[in-house]
């Protein structure tokens, strides 16, 4: 399916949930503008995977009650935007299979409402911030298939600092990262999907207590 115009989405103003998923927006000129006038103060659930797109519609950042944001399967490339991370009501966000580049900025730590966070596969890069720690909702983070480094240990040790943290998948493979394992691993109670595979992470998984 596609549009050339999306006028038409400008006048649903009481909508809470809208779903353009695998509708072609390559066409539509004024899909970027459309999206700005989009009812901010209503809309919980946007679904635009397979659309095309080339960046994050900026008016995400005004849709104050968004708590499920779709993007997979798209385009869009250039680093994730600063103003994503102030959409503190987030529980869901998928980047699924995009172009993005760069490094994950420490203000990731402000989606402390997050519980499924997906960026794989993309081309991002660098160390994960410590702010991870405070997403405390977390139950699954897929950082599968980019390029990111550093201590496999710092990023269970930042994730591991909720006490009772309720993460059931974590997926870290085909990435830069390296070994030791740490004992914090056994702090993952309810982990139920751990991957680590390709990267270079070599000693044996620890014996927790």
């Amino acid at each position: 399916m596609k549009f050339e115009n999306l006028q038409w989405l400008s006048g649903l103003s009481s909508w809470q949930n809208l779903d353009m998923s695998r509708v072609d927006l390559s066409k539509a000129s004024d899909w970027f503008q459309v999206t700005n006038t989009l009812p901010s103060s209503m809309l919980v659930e946007l679904h635009m995977s397979c659309c095309e797109l080339n960046q994050i519609p900026v008016g995400v950042a005004n849709m104050t009650r968004l708590e499920v944001l779709n993007l997979r399967w798209n385009i869009i490339w250039g680093t994730i935007p600063q103003w994503l991370y102030t959409c503190s009501n987030l529980e869901s966000l998928s980047l699924y299979l995009n172009l993005l580049r760069g490094e994950i900025s420490s203000s990731t730590g402000n989606l402390t409402a997050i519980v499924n966070l997906d960026l794989s596969p993309n081309q991002l890069e660098g160390k994960m911030p410590s702010s991870l720690g405070n997403l405390c909702k977390l139950t699954v983070l897929d950082l599968s298939r980019n390029y990111f480094s550093g201590s496999v240990s710092e990023i269970l040790g930042s994730l591991s600092r909720c006490s009772s943290g309720p993460m059931e998948s974590l997926k870290l493979s085909t990435n830069d990262f390296l070994g030791p394992l740490s004992d914090q691993l056994g702090n993952f109670r309810h982990l139920r999907l751990l991957a680590l595979s390709s990267n270079s992470i070599s000693c044996p998984i620890p014996v927790s207590s």
